[in-house]
């Protein structure tokens, strides 16, 4: 489902549900080694599944459907907000997929700039309804 040398996080919420939007905070360590901001993903595919066989790719406005999740501006021991919200308009679905575009694939980037094979998120909120069954 995933090919090789992408990055990928899997959600799988238990139940079916009615998913509202996703709320990003991108990964974002700066300390005494320097700013990491640059290992947040970049252009992401979204897929969303009711059973984790069939898979349905969330559309978004970037090339090949892509979204695009924000560089985090990180600042030692300053909370920060998420900064980018995916809305998924009620799809419902048990599990979430998101996983990167591939290196190499201009102007699609996996990540904001670091290019060492290492990414983080460093929180993932999901707002959803529950479907009665």
């Amino acid at each position: 489902m995933i090919p090789n040398n992408y990055y990928w996080i899997a959600f799988d919420f238990g139940h079916l549900y009615s998913l509202d939007n996703m709320w990003v905070w991108n990964y974002g360590a700066m300390n005494a080694y320097g700013d990491f901001s640059a290992r947040g993903l970049k252009d992401v595919f979204i897929k969303t599944s009711i059973d984790g066989e069939h898979w349905t790719q969330l559309q978004g406005p970037g090339l090949r459907g892509t979204h695009q999740f924000a560089k985090t501006e990180s600042t030692v021991g300053v909370p920060f907000a998420h900064n980018t919200q995916i809305d998924f308009d009620g799809i419902e679905a048990r599990y979430v997929l998101v996983y990167s575009t591939p290196y190499f694939e201009p102007p699609l980037e996996p990540e904001w700039g670091a290019y060492v094979g290492q990414w983080g998120l460093s929180e993932v909120q999901f707002n959803v309804d529950p479907i009665r069954q």
